[in-house]
Order: structure tokens, then C-alpha cells, then sequence
């Protein structure tokens, strides 16, 4: 047992880490300059339609840093511009070569272990 921050002890939540990873990998497949410049601005509005609903104004912010905390160095963000009324958040995020390369890679591992579990199935016996 350890003494650690509840930010830390959230993030060390395994599902919690899944799900930040298709999270960012989901930002990255529907935004142009992040995938490929490594920088963007984004708004709160563009990322509550890209992870859902539950993000509203300061939900995105304690998100990001949460982002920034747990992938330090290479996931960086800051607010351009603070939102009011109907007029959203904006954010520039920046997110590392390393970073995008290791969400390649945790996307090709889950496509693997769903194709061997699909593998696994059929050759299962028809009797199971």
C-alpha cells in the first residue's frame, strides 16, 4: 500500500488507462494536425462530439490535465482561449512522436488479440 494523490491513484486505474489510450487515439484519427504536425487547437465542443457527452466545460480541463499528468512530456496542453456562454473553450494540444508511435503500436496489440481470440473460437470444439 501507498501514500499517492487521488489524480495519481486515478491514474493508475487500468481500465482508466484503456480507455485514455482509444481516447487519444480517436482524437488523433479525426484530427489532420495532430496526426501529422504534432499540434493543434481544438475546441471543448469538438472534443465533447470526438469522447462523448460527459465532457462539459471544466470535465475537459480536469481531463487534459489528467492527459498531461499521466502522459508527461508527451502530451502537453493549454487554453487559448476560455469559453463563455455559448462560445466553447479553446485548447491547443501537442502530443509527442513517441506518444502517437505508442498508440499505433497499443492499436496494433488489440487487433492482434482480438484476431488470436477469434483464432482461439474456432477451434473450439462443437460440443463446448
Amino acid at each position: 500500500m501507498e501514500l499517492v494523490s487521488h489524480r495519481e491513484n486515478v491514474a493508475r486505474i487500468g481500465q482508466y488507462e484503456q480507455l485514455r489510450l482509444e481516447r487519444l487515439r480517436d482524437l488523433l484519427a479525426v484530427n489532420f494536425a495532430l496526426n501529422f504536425f504534432s499540434e493543434t487547437r481544438i475546441t471543448s465542443t469538438d472534443l465533447r462530439v470526438i469522447w462523448g457527452k460527459s465532457f462539459r466545460g471544466s470535465n475537459v480541463t480536469r481531463y487534459l490535465e489528467t492527459l498531461a499528468f499521466v502522459f508527461e512530456g508527451d502530451f502537453e496542453w493549454s487554453l487559448v482561449r476560455k469559453g463563455r456562454g455559448r462560445r466553447p473553450h479553446l485548447f491547443e494540444i501537442q502530443i509527442s512522436e513517441n506518444l502517437r508511435e505508442r498508440l499505433e503500436a497499443s492499436e496494433n496489440d488489440a487487433s492482434l488479440t482480438k484476431a488470436n481470440s477469434l483464432v482461439d473460437l474456432a477451434v473450439l470444439p462443437t460440443e463446448f
